[in-house]
């Protein structure tokens, strides 16, 4: 359900609970002078968007309670059908319960991006007969002789609304509009949420494993440490750099202390007798393999490593990619990495997301310089982008808004988001990627840590471990509600499983914890 109406531009305010106060506010005072002399727009207003913004406004969590696919029209009302979609428009129908009153929300997207929403008046609960509403749709819900107002919402690709009253000429580019937008967006996707079992208002509400077997599944589990922990890591190295999985296979990056060695990159498989092993792939011969400081993308069926530092502590520019799929055909054996288009400038630590169309290298170390006795990090904050498929070129984009070097990423939700890296301060951001590179600051995390990891979970974003600002590893696991107006982050409690730069990652329909950490290595298998 909504797997089609997300947010995007101005939308991101939303995220943050002065943004959603905002948009709740603007509903009421951004309906246009002009508009309350036009009698349909006047009418409108006054049975849909007051009436919404009230029932918002008393606080009550909405409950979804029926949510149908729509199919063809017939004497032009809408026969709805489960799984019935036309060929090239998404539409879904769904009637949420805010405080007493239930308000049918349709929600409509095409091929070409632009997407709708429309809010019908409410009425009470004793209205939603489910047979009637299977039968003859909308009109199942009020009669069929009933005159019922509408508004229509209409967006493109970008945060610009436009709005339609009944069935009225389309007035464009409204921040009634938008603010109209992102409430109704926010309640259904709480909605939608209760229903799944996420909790209605609770980001703090974890599922069973059964039904989110993923990140949040595996929480419960973690959380209580009830699972089994075994002495088998990545064979090399002494920190973890990077964690992923490809096709279920845990995928890892390691470095050494002594700032000699060059990085290591191992995978984990299944060997004929059942058992799990680690894999050592070999690395290129080259000066241009970092010793450590280097950052990884998984990008469809290939890993990308850029930059990092050589042992005379140079950043590199250099830029290996490992076809996975032909690495595994192989057995894993041979010369598997390739070098690419290297990056314009020497970076280490750069924070690396790969997106649905493009690959972003953000920030990191660029040179060092000496300041009387003491080595001083250029700190970068510019992005640079390649678009995803055939030869990777380099287009220079935004700027990060604070130093996001060694940072934790998670993309999601047509967003990059950016935690707090080396200077462990506690504050993320989020990247808006569909409406021109909005930057847009979250709610802190309740402590000034960093270097931890993030995961985006449907409508939830999970940070985990990382270090205290004193240095002391953190066991802690947080998640902020993207959804709903929420006052920060939550702590659903600790863990001795993802403190430090322990990583989770998702191997097999499951979540499992990597360990490197000097001569400690283990991984950590949920129950």
């Amino acid at each position: 359900m909504l797997s089609f109406i997300g947010s995007s531009g101005r939308a991101f305010e939303a995220l943050g609970r002065e943004g959603f106060e905002v948009a709740r506010g603007e509903v009421a005072t951004r309906f246009p002078d002009s508009f309350k002399k036009r009698k349909t727009a006047s009418a409108c207003h006054e049975s849909v968007a007051l009436p919404f913004k009230a029932a918002v406004d008393s606080g009550k969590d909405p409950v979804g309670l029926l949510s149908l696919s729509l199919g063809k029209k017939v004497d032009s009302f809408e026969v709805v059908e489960f799984g019935a979609t036309p060929d090239d428009k998404k539409s879904e129908l769904h009637f949420v319960k805010l405080g007493s009153e239930v308000f049918p929300i349709q929600a409509d997207a095409d091929l070409w991006g632009k997407k709708s929403l429309t809010i019908y008046e409410p009425r009470p609960i004793s209205n939603l007969k489910r047979k009637a509403i299977e039968q003859d749709g909308i009109a199942g819900f009020y009669g069929q002789k009933a005159e019922v107002r509408s508004i229509t919402l209409f967006r493109d690709k970008g945060p610009t609304t436009h709005v339609q009253f009944d069935d009225q000429e389309v007035d464009k580019d409204l921040s009634y509009g938008w603010a109209l937008w992102e409430v109704a967006s926010s309640v259904l996707r709480r909605a939608d949420r209760g229903k799944d079992g996420f909790g209605v208002g609770s980001a703090a509400a974890l599922p069973s494993a059964s039904s989110a077997p993923s990140v949040l599944g595996s929480l419960s589990s973690i959380l209580n440490q009830s699972g089994k922990t075994e002495a088998l890591g990545p064979p090399r190295g002494h920190d973890l750099l990077f964690a992923g999985a490809w096709r279920g296979r845990p995928l890892a990056i390691t470095s050494y202390r002594d700032g000699q060695h060059k990085i290591a990159v191992a995978v984990q498989e299944k060997t004929p007798s059942g058992k799990l092993a680690w894999i050592d792939l070999a690395l290129p011969d080259s000066k241009s393999v970092p010793v450590r400081g280097a950052s990884a993308a998984i990008v469809g069926d290939e890993l990308h490593i850029f930059g990092g530092l050589d042992a005379e502590g140079e950043s590199l520019r250099s830029h290996f990619v490992l076809d996975l799929a032909a690495a595994h055909k192989s057995g894993w054996a041979g010369d598997l990495f390739e070098s690419a288009q290297a990056l314009e400038d020497g970076l280490a630590w750069p924070v690396v997301a790969a997106t649905k169309k493009e690959t972003l290298v953000l920030g990191g170390v660029g040179k060092f310089w000496i300041e009387g006795k003491k080595k001083v990090a250029n700190h970068r904050r510019g992005m640079a982008a390649a678009p995803k498929g055939g030869s990777y070129w380099w287009q220079k984009k935004s700027h990060a808004p604070a130093d996001v070097t060694n940072a934790p990423s998670a993309v999601g939700r047509d967003a990059v988001f950016v935690g707090p890296g080396t200077n462990r301060d506690g504050k993320v951001f989020a990247y808006d990627t569909e409406a021109g590179g909005e930057w847009v600051k979250l709610p802190e995390l309740p402590q000034k840590i960093g270097l931890g990891q993030l995961h985006v979970v449907g409508e939830t974003l999970v940070h985990s471990g990382g270090f205290k600002e004193n240095g002391d590893p953190c066991r802690a696991i947080y998640s902020l509600d993207l959804a709903a107006p929420d006052p920060g982050w939550k702590k659903l409690g600790e863990s001795d499983v993802v403190q430090g730069r322990a990583k989770l990652v998702e191997s097999h329909g499951r979540m499992v914890a990597l360990l490197v950490n000097g001569d400690q290595r283990a991984t950590f298998y949920p129950a």
